[in-house]
């Protein structure tokens, strides 16, 4: 078990070591970049720097339960997520992705040591409906594409009836490409 000294220990060597790696670059907003979450402290390839700007696509593999009354709920339907993610934050548990220009429609996200990065929040429908959104997978570096890649999972459950639970399922392949590099 561990003792609040410990875990303000703990907590002072996360934040020293997210503050050795510098600040964010670009928005001045003083956020740790700390893109290394494996923390070998060098740029080796094996996990990529999450923070940035990703190209994403998510349900070419789709499949969908209890969603009949839902109209155009395919992948050409869902621009939100299949558009461009931005990542911020700082590791491990800290990280926040948004789609487009909607900073306000944050998802926050946590990654391990070994590269398994996920994501989770809400997005409103222009339909009306609510949608509980989970994504995530493996962060890695694909040399066939020469590319960092996130490749794993994505989840939505929609409320149709207004009443906070989901009941129509919709489940798919995420990929999001790094941009730039």
């Amino acid at each position: 078990m561990r003792t609040p000294t410990t875990r303000l220990v703990l907590l002072a060597g996360l934040l020293a070591g997210c503050h050795a790696a510098g600040p964010e670059t670009g928005s001045g907003d003083g956020e740790c970049h700390c893109g290394d979450p494996d923390g070998d402290g060098t740029d080796t390839g094996n996990i990529p720097d999450l923070w940035g700007n990703w190209t994403t696509r998510f349900g070419s593999e789709q499949y969908e339960d209890n969603c009949d009354g839902v109209p155009d709920l395919d992948q050409d339907s869902e621009t939100w997520i299949n558009a461009a993610m931005h990542v911020g934050g700082y590791v491990p548990d800290g990280l926040y992705a948004y789609f487009g220009e909607d900073e306000d429609e944050r998802f926050h996200g946590v990654v391990s040591q070994h590269g398994g990065i996920a994501f989770s929040g809400t997005h409103a429908r222009p339909d009306g409906h609510t949608a509980y959104v989970a994504f995530g997978g493996l962060a890695y570096f694909d040399s066939y594409r020469d590319k960092d890649v996130i490749e794993g999972f994505g989840f939505m459950t929609l409320d149709l009836n207004g009443d906070g639970t989901g009941e129509c399922w919709v489940r798919g392949d995420f990929t999001a490409l790094k941009s730039g590099g």
